[in-house]
C-alpha cells in the first residue's frame, strides 16, 4: 500500500467501566429503582468491590472468614480516644473485608496499629533514669517526640523499654510488612475471587 493511499475504516474495541465511582441504587440523578425506594440487594451490590461478589450469602461467609479470626474483643472501655483511634478503625477494617475491599482493609489494620502503638506508650509512660518519661524529654530521648517517630522506631522503643513483648512486637511488624506489600497482595487475591467468578473477567485483570 502507497503512503497516499486511504487505509479504509478501522474497527476498534474497548472495554469500558461506566461511572465507576457512581452508586446507581442511591444516586437520584440515576434514576435507579421506583418512587425513591432502594433494593438493598441493589445497594449491597454498590458497596462491594466491583468484581467480587456482593451477594448476601458472600458477604456472610466473608464475615464468617474474619470473625474466626478476631482474639475476642468482647468488652472495651467506652473511651472516646481508644473507640476512635483502635476501636473503629477496626470495624470499619472488619467492613471492608466483608465488602471484598482488601486494600482497605489493610490499610486501617495499618492505622489502628500505629494508634495502638502510641495508646501503648500512653498508658505505660516508661520510665527513663528512674522517672517516667515525659512529653517535654521525648525529643531529648528519642530524637523527636513519640508520636512523630515512624511505626518500626516506635516498635523498636517500646521494645527496648520492655514495655512490648516480643510475640506482640512481632505481630506489630508483621502488620507492616502486610502494608507495604499491600498491591502485590490484593492483585492476586483480587485476580482469584474474578477467576472463581468468570473467567473471563479474571482476563481483564491479567
Amino acid at each position: 500500500m502507497n503512503a497516499d493511499e486511504d487505509p479504509g475504516p478501522h474497527e476498534y474495541s474497548a472495554r469500558l467501566f461506566l461511572k465507576p465511582l457512581a452508586f446507581p441504587s442511591i444516586d437520584p440523578k440515576l434514576e435507579i429503582g421506583t418512587d425513591g425506594e432502594v433494593a438493598a440487594d441493589n445497594l449491597l451490590s454498590d458497596l462491594t468491590t466491583p468484581g467480587v461478589d456482593g451477594s448476601v450469602e458472600a458477604l456472610q461467609k466473608r464475615y464468617a472468614e474474619i470473625t474466626e479470626q478476631e482474639s475476642g474483643i468482647n468488652i472495651v472501655p467506652a473511651e472516646a480516644k481508644i473507640l476512635a483511634k483502635v476501636i473503629w478503625p477496626l470495624r470499619h477494617a472488619k467492613v471492608s473485608y466483608v465488602l471484598g475491599n482488601s486494600v482497605g482493609t489493610i490499610a486501617l489494620c495499618g492505622m489502628a496499629g500505629e494508634m495502638l502503638a502510641l495508646l501503648i506508650f500512653d498508658v505505660h509512660r516508661p520510665k527513663f533514669a528512674g522517672s517516667p518519661i515525659e512529653a517535654k524529654d521525648e525529643k531529648g530521648i528519642f530524637g523527636r517526640e513519640f508520636e512523630k517517630l515512624g511505626q518500626e522506631r516506635r516498635l523498636k522503643v517500646l521494645k527496648t523499654l520492655r514495655v512490648l513483648k516480643d510475640e506482640h512486637y512481632d505481630r506489630f511488624t508483621r502488620l507492616i510488612w502486610i502494608g507495604r506489600s499491600t498491591p502485590s497482595w490484593v492483585a492476586g487475591r483480587f485476580r482469584l475471587e474474578a477467576e472463581q467468578r468468570t473467567p473471563r473477567m479474571a482476563d481483564g485483570l491479567s
